[in-house]
């Protein structure tokens, strides 16, 4: 996906970035977070991309 601005990006463009980017964060700290908090301890190493 390119780098577009708020007025020329389509709707439902923006809502499948805040999908992967938002929700992706959230999926993985709700499933991974029990295991972390059950061991004592744990990492999560988030790795972004303007790419895509």
């Amino acid at each position: 996906m390119a780098i577009n601005n708020t007025t020329s990006m389509p709707v439902a463009e923006w809502e499948s970035r805040m999908t992967t980017n938002v929700k992706g964060i959230f999926h993985g700290l709700h499933y991974g977070l029990p295991t972390m908090i059950a061991n004592g301890n744990g990492s999560f190493i988030n790795r972004s991309s303007f790419a895509g």
